[in-house]
């Protein structure tokens, strides 16, 4: 990807925290869905 989009709302790099995250240009016509396992959890000993 061009880092110079990165800034516009239309293109870029996304930090992500749901499970579940939908993307598209043209709607419906070409959208997208992204399943995320859920991270491990550890917990420290006590």
């Amino acid at each position: 990807m061009d880092p110079t989009s990165w800034s516009l709302p239309d293109g870029g790099i996304w930090a992500v925290t749901p499970r579940i995250v939908f993307g598209w240009s043209s709607f419906p016509t070409d959208a997208t869905r992204w399943r995320f396992d859920l991270p491990e959890v550890t917990r420290p000993e006590r």
